[in-house]
């Protein structure tokens, strides 16, 4: 049997530490996980994990090209990972950076809408959207934030009316 963590985080070394720490402000949560590929690594192995889908945020939309491409370099590296891409609703060309993660052979795309500080229902995502549809790739999305509104499930039914069949997993 094999045991698959679908939900993880991880940042290249010299960004790992702030990354984290970015993180667990966000949430109000304190860890002593660094958030590094090698620590992920360790700590599965003594879990017993066999593999890990990567899913990885961009805060900014001038960083994602960056965030998708050391998520591909990582998969590349490790067979135990699998990843997603991320995409930002204000970056310019969002449907070529989808292109690219399908092509670069990410399995999906992860949408945190209360980083990204979008509505799970904004018409500004309904493109992402109608893409994943028709390319048949899944997103994957942070839903249910007590904090914030963003990603409220009824937010994420509306989506789910409009787009039918568009394959979502929703975390938390």
């Amino acid at each position: 049997m094999k045991i698959i963590d679908f939900h993880t985080h991880v940042y290249p070394d010299r960004l790992a530490d702030k990354a984290t720490q970015a993180t667990c402000d966000f949430y109000g949560l304190c860890t002593d996980q660094t958030g590094t590929v090698e620590q992920l690594l360790q700590k599965g192995q003594a879990a017993g994990i066999d593999r890990f889908v990567l899913l990885p945020v961009a805060v900014h939309p001038q960083g994602v090209r960056r965030v998708n491409e050391f998520i591909v370099e990582q998969v590349r590296e490790h067979p135990e990972f699998y990843g997603f891409g991320t995409v930002h609703p204000d970056m310019e060309d969002m449907a070529g950076e989808i292109d690219y993660i399908r092509s670069s052979g990410l399995l999906g795309v992860k949408l945190h809408p209360d980083m990204q500080e979008i509505n799970t229902d904004d018409e500004r995502l309904f493109p992402l959207y109608e893409r994943l549809q028709a390319l048949r790739m899944p997103l994957f999305v942070h839903c249910g934030d007590e904090h914030r509104d963003f990603s409220h499930p009824r937010r994420l039914r509306r989506v789910l009316d409009r787009f039918p069949g568009l394959t979502v997993i929703a975390a938390h």
